[in-house]
């Protein structure tokens, strides 16, 4: 097993060992809309991914300060663990977490260890 696998099952096992401070969440990846030329109507099929933990962090105000209005105060860091999440996170996703409420991804980035995926997350309205 190489480095990078190393690392990416300790960041698995990391959060199974914080207990219940993870939530847990559905993370929604949005299907490619197809245009239906009967209908005039563009279609998507969604595939949900239940069950998964999931460490949501406040920005702070330096960072919020340093991205120019891209972070609003409102927005959350969602941490996931790259073993966790089969697909690769897009900003048209959005996970719901345990208290029912939707979270739209904004930007997805990978840790340079590729164990954890770091999103940029607003609430739905």
């Amino acid at each position: 097993m190489g480095l990078s696998n190393t690392i990416q099952n300790a960041a698995k096992t990391a959060f199974k060992a914080i207990g219940d401070i993870p939530l847990a969440c559905t993370y929604t990846s949005k299907g490619t809309p197809v245009y239906n030329t009967t209908t005039g109507a563009y279609t998507s099929t969604d595939t949900d991914y239940n069950g998964l933990s999931i460490l949501f962090e406040d920005y702070s105000a330096r960072e919020i300060t340093e991205a120019g209005g891209a972070i609003l105060s409102t927005d959350q860091r969602a941490s996931i663990p790259n073993v966790n999440l089969t697909p690769t996170p897009k900003i048209t996703d959005y996970i719901t977490d345990s208290n029912s409420q939707k979270w739209i991804v904004e930007e997805a980035l990978i840790d340079p260890a590729i164990a954890l995926w770091i999103l940029q997350c607003r609430r739905s309205a």
